[in-house]
């Protein structure tokens, strides 16, 4: 479930995800 909630949140925050790329890497 946690996993699934990750996704979701990169969905959301793909803009902030792709800013901050060491974000990205503690997501995955």
């Amino acid at each position: 479930v946690q996993q699934h909630k990750t996704k979701n949140r990169l969905k959301s925050n793909s803009k902030f995800f792709k800013m901050q790329p060491s974000q990205q890497q503690k997501a995955q």
